[in-house]
């Protein structure tokens, strides 16, 4: 799972529109104006292997059975969050499953309405592996 932080500020210039537009951007999944989520966060992962997985929109639910998927997925879920008239925090966190194997994944993002460019980290996912080989699947039992 990727934990991402998001925190706002409103500056003292801004419109209470403005400031508005900035909360739809924040919270696609639950627009206050209740209106499209062009531009919204993007976020992507290129597995070891070179494949890619994309994130979903926030709002599509995928069943549940246990067995594990085909090929990975990118479930991504607003966590909540909160602030005042002047700040806000809140928490989108992506799951990736099943586990990716031994290597380097890729971590990719971009959010276009608030003018943040595609950037990427790099994380090697040894540990990962690792702590599965402890994983107890109580779906099974």
């Amino acid at each position: 799972m990727f934990a991402l932080s998001v925190r706002a500020s409103r500056l003292a210039d801004m419109t209470d529109d403005q400031w508005i537009d900035l909360m739809d951007n924040l919270q696609p999944h639950r627009p206050f104006r209740r209106r499209g989520t062009d531009g919204s966060l993007r976020v992507g992962v290129e597995l070891p292997d070179g494949s890619k997985v994309i994130g979903d929109d926030m709002s599509r639910r995928y069943p549940f059975d246990g067995a594990e998927p085909d090929r990975p997925q990118l479930t991504m879920r607003g966590c909540g969050g909160g602030g005042s008239a002047d700040n806000f925090d809140y928490r989108i966190d992506a799951w990736l499953w099943p586990a990716p194997q031994a290597g380097s994944l890729r971590l990719v993002y971009d959010w276009p309405a608030l003018e943040l460019s595609e950037g990427s980290i790099t994380i090697e996912t040894a540990p990962l592996v690792t702590a599965r080989e402890d994983v107890r699947n109580i779906w099974t039992q």
